[in-house]
């Protein structure tokens, strides 16, 4: 599989059917990855977007989508780790793997110190920066997400 996945021009990632949430999510991951505003924390923008998009401040909305099972398998971790371009699917909605890497990076740092995201949800925020910044083999990123769940037999 590591070499399809190597070889593949783009790899698409399937979350799931969508909810009202996830395509939420898709929208808020999209305004904080496309805000670089320099004279605004992370914490700032994070709370605004969340406020523009589900007209809360609640982080319940981003560990809801956290908790998809994909987020927690062992398996997605070549699929993105080996691939070119990465393209992630919810429903009919879709988003780059850039995207998500970016704006889980944001997520991370504005909720850094705060109570508010469980230890699942912060594990697979912290997924998509390590898969695709540390040059590491394949094994190294397996051996880092021991906690991720074989699900599916196939895994």
């Amino acid at each position: 599989m590591g070499q399809v996945f190597k070889q593949a021009r783009k790899v698409h990632v399937w979350l799931g059917e969508s909810d009202e949430t996830s395509s939420k999510v898709f929208s808020l991951l999209s305004i904080i990855a496309g805000c670089k505003v320099a004279s605004k924390s992370s914490r700032e923008l994070l709370y605004e977007a969340l406020n523009a998009v589900f007209e809360d401040t609640s982080l319940y909305p981003i560990e809801r989508f956290l908790y998809r099972p994909w987020f927690q398998r062992r398996w997605v971790i070549q699929e993105v780790a080996l691939s070119h371009q990465t393209e992630v699917r919810c429903g009919s909605g879709k988003i780059g793997w850039n995207w998500i890497e970016e704006g889980f990076r944001i997520i991370l740092d504005a909720t850094h110190g705060l109570r508010g995201l469980d230890d699942t949800a912060l594990e697979a925020l912290r997924m998509p920066a390590a898969i695709r910044m540390e040059p590491e083999h394949i094994l190294d990123l397996l051996w880092k997400f021991h906690k991720h769940q074989c699900f599916d037999p196939r895994d």
